[in-house]
């Protein structure tokens, strides 16, 4: 009866551990935004067109103007700082945008970059611009 007791006893002490230790991992979770490098819409530049670019994650966005003279979306994005990434065969492959890192092989996150509400299938590097466009990248998970 004794031995029931403490192997009963030893189950319940292990629940309980393991109990404590998953509530810890749910609270040590991190928002996008914490690394984010503006999380407030912001103005850049002062050319001829006006572009827009709305960063969209988790249940947050922030909105970018720019006002350039650039014709490539990647050209006025790169110039402020708000993408970055690994270039390829196809131009900038982005891995972040506004300071958010997304990591396919890690958690199968990317940026999805939309025109107006679709998905584009040119690349930002490949992606031209004229005066009122709206785009947004949209951080995605499979």
């Amino acid at each position: 009866m004794k031995k029931i007791k403490k192997v009963f006893l030893m189950v319940l002490c292990m629940i309980l551990c393991f109990s404590f230790v998953s509530c810890n991992k749910s609270e040590e979770k991190v928002s996008l935004w914490e690394n984010a490098t503006y999380t407030e819409d912001q103005i850049f530049g002062n050319g001829k067109k006006t572009v827009v670019l709305e960063v969209k994650a988790e249940d947050k966005s922030v909105e970018f103007t720019f006002r350039t003279n650039t014709d490539v979306l990647a050209d006025v994005l790169t110039e402020h700082n708000i993408i970055s990434g690994d270039e390829g065969p196809y131009g900038i492959y982005v891995t972040c945008v506004n300071g958010i890192e997304a990591n396919y092989d890690e958690n199968k996150s990317f940026w999805s970059l939309e025109k107006e509400g679709l998905q584009l299938t040119t690349g930002v590097s490949e992606t031209g611009i004229k005066d009122g466009d709206r785009f947004s990248f949209v951080y995605t998970i499979v």
